[in-house]
């Protein structure tokens, strides 16, 4: 006689020995339901329940065709004389694997009429309740707060420990141990149900109570992605329950950490189920602004999220990016920490990043500050040090790259994304990457890095001009008296010579115009004066130049205005006519033409610009008239000097096309006697004119 026929009978000989050690009712069948009262339910044979439950299958194969392999398995008529207690280890495990995966795909279709039926007869004859406590759990926990949650719960028989080992059966791989805590679960469960639906509160109390329940929470989820049945609802449960968990512990313990990192390593790498990466990237966000994270971790989560996203989940991953740079800026000040340099060429590959950068920016629900900051400066030396013919692979080549340069230029000039506030960072890291690659190279870098570089800085002046003067006033300032400026300023100046960026001192033209040192911004005025007439073409219009030299014009330091209004070509300069119109006005209205506190000469110059923009605009000239009669008519000592009569002089050469001075361009020997004479002029002309 073989040997297994032995090992066969003993087993089988103890089961129904200990099948005689439980009550009656306890063998073959049970008679809990969820469809009937007690007392009906005590009435309801078996093959009721069998007629109910394959009705019942029927309904779920419309729905889903993955429930059909279990007619002739779970639900097949030879079912009915199943006795589970006389059943031997192996054929135990054969059926216990079976309900696993059935209740794990019934999950989903929980809710639903036809579930309630197959679950009868699972009950009834398979006793569930009592042997595969653990997979129904798994099937109805994400449901906790509905009442068929609650009376399920509520029958579940718990052992006590001297008879656990009879009742449990297997779940799964995981022996004793697991077995233990699947029974504990549900002790606490029943316990919190007490007949009622369990509330989310209430549930995440018994996860910090119990942090085994978090971890049977997130093994449900594992296994059902892993048997291809994980349902949204059961998605939703596990974000949910986790983001709360997070939120309401008053710290994060390093043990809930542990427990919860495998499987959101995992998650993230679930592509095949957006939903998943989805409540992934939700619990990592929300863990990510409860713990400071090491690089390590951080390196870790970043690379998971951004190799494994996938279009569909793209944006998802690029908002958990962002607040994992958020929210962990603060512990580690180094850039590069937060954005690892392969978790930015995975992010560049994607062909939407753009346009989710775009999306995730112009919603204004998130800040991004340190995110963009971190982007910026990785791009300016991804770009520096990139080659051709590493750029554009292919996206599964770890070699490949992406076009930083085109990149980068995309960013500077998007109309959507405001990059402004970052562009002063970026020019900083350009410029210092140059510097760099400039002192550490035997020779000079080459034309065709220096052209690109020289190219974006432009791109950035067309957008940005004064984040750029700011960025290259900085790398200037912070190599001060060095060495290493010498690099700079010589680019700088082959760059942008006769533009608003050309350096003035230890800054730009830009910047130093708007310097709080009066000096400094009148020795700029001269430099700018100072320019020949093909520089100053240069900067000509410039809208920038154009608004720092109106508020020069109005400088509160009577220097620094006399030299703003004295430039060549002050008209041309400042493109707003209308406002340049009245910023010279307003500084004769308020300086006068003949007080004794130094605006004197501004004002008569701001007059003398004024002037020549009035012939073609009778507004203007209309508020040009008072302080022009009053130049006329008001004497004191200070206007008897050479300078007076000279500007006074040019103002009514420029004003001799109105009939009321014309001919009014007569000299004199001194001021008192020319006045006279264009006095007599006036009053031939208001006399001829007097319309």
């Amino acid at each position: 006689v073989p040997r297994s026929f032995w090992h066969h009978m003993s087993s089988s000989l103890g089961a129904q020995l200990a099948r005689l050690a439980l009550p009656q009712e306890a063998s073959g069948t049970s008679k809990a339901s969820i469809l009937f009262d007690l007392a009906r339910a005590k009435s309801v044979d078996l093959d009721t329940i069998y007629n109910i439950a394959t009705n019942g299958l029927l309904e779920l194969r419309k729905l889903d065709e993955r429930f059909g392999p279990f007619e002739a398995s779970l639900f097949s008529s030879t079912s009915k004389s199943l006795d589970r207690d006389t059943l031997v280890p192996e054929e135990t495990e054969k059926i216990d694997h079976s309900i696993a995966t059935f209740l794990r795909l019934l999950s989903g279709y929980f809710m639903l009429k036809p579930a309630h039926k197959v679950l009868e007869y699972l009950i009834r004859r398979y006793l569930i309740l009592r042997y595969n406590i653990g997979a129904l759990l798994e099937c109805i926990l994400p449901f906790h707060d509905t009442d068929m949650f609650s009376t399920i719960i509520s029958q579940i028989e718990v052992p006590a420990e001297k008879t656990g080992r009879f009742v449990l059966g297997s779940f799964k791989a995981g022996g004793p141990a697991e077995r233990q805590r699947v029974t504990l679960f549900a002790r606490l469960l029943n316990a919190a149900a007490s007949s009622a639906p369990l509330h989310r509160h209430r549930l995440i109390q018994l996860c910090i109570d119990s942090p085994a329940l978090t971890e049977f929470v997130c093994l449900m989820i594992k296994r059902a992605f892993e048997a291809e049945t994980l349902s949204k609802t059961a998605v939703s449960f596990y974000a949910v329950l986790l983001v709360s968990l997070l939120a309401s512990v008053p710290s994060v313990s390093n043990d809930l950490t542990v427990i919860l990192l495998p499987y959101l390593l995992h998650g993230i790498k679930a592509d095949s189920s957006p939903d998943l990466q989805g409540a992934t990237y939700m619990i990592i966000s929300k863990l990510a602004s409860r713990i400071p994270m090491t690089p390590d971790l951080i390196t870790s989560l970043m690379l998971g999220i951004c190799k494994y996203t996938t279009l569909h989940s793209f944006p998802f991953a690029l908002q958990s990016v962002v607040h994992i740079c958020q929210t962990q800026v603060a512990t580690h000040k180094d850039l590069p920490t937060l954005l690892p340099d392969k978790a930015l060429i995975y992010i560049f590959r994607q062909p939407t990043f753009m346009a989710s950068l775009t999306s995730l920016l112009l919603q204004g629900k998130y800040e991004a500050g340190a995110f963009m900051a971190s982007l910026l400066t990785r791009i300016a030396h991804l770009a520096m040090h990139s080659s051709p013919e590493t750029q554009n692979g292919n996206a599964d080549d770890d070699h490949a790259s992406p076009d930083y340069w085109k990149l980068a230029r995309d960013l500077v000039t998007s109309r959507d994304i405001q990059t402004g506030p970052y562009m002063s960072l970026f020019t900083r890291a350009l410029l210092n990457e140059y510097q760099q690659l400039q002192q550490g190279a035997s020779t000079s870098v080459a034309p065709s890095l220096e052209a690109r570089v020289s190219a974006l800085l432009k791109h950035i002046d067309q957008h940005h001009p004064h984040e750029l003067s700011q960025g290259i006033a900085a790398v200037l300032k912070e190599n001060a008296n060095t060495d290493k400026n010498a690099a700079v300023l010589q680019f700088v100046q082959r760059s942008f010579t006769g533009t608003r960026h050309d350096i003035s001192g230890d800054a730009t033209l830009l910047v130093s115009l708007q310097h709080t040192d009066p000096t400094m911004r009148r020795m700029t005025l001269h430099q700018l004066s100072s320019y020949s007439k093909a520089q100053r073409a240069k900067i000509a219009g410039d809208r920038f130049i154009g608004g720092v030299i109106l508020s020069r014009i109005e400088d509160e330091d009577p220097e620094v205005a006399h030299a703003a209004l004295s430039l060549k070509d002050l008209s041309a300069l400042v493109p707003d006519q209308h406002a340049l119109g009245a910023a010279l006005l307003r500084v004769v209205a308020r300086n006068g033409t003949h007080n004794t506190s130094g605006f004197g000469d501004v004002a008569l110059t701001a007059l003398q610009q004024a002037v020549p923009l009035a012939m073609s605009r009778p507004d203007l000239f209309q508020a040009c008239l008072p302080p022009l009669l009053s130049l006329l008519f008001v004497t004191d000592v200070d206007r008897q000097s050479p300078t007076s009569l000279d500007a006074l002089t040019r103002i009514l050469k420029d004003a001799h096309t109105h009939p009321l001075f014309a001919n009014a361009r007569k000299s004199g020997p001194n001021l008192p006697h020319f006045i006279g004479q264009v006095v007599t002029t006036l009053a031939t002309n208001l006399t001829a004119h007097q319309e």
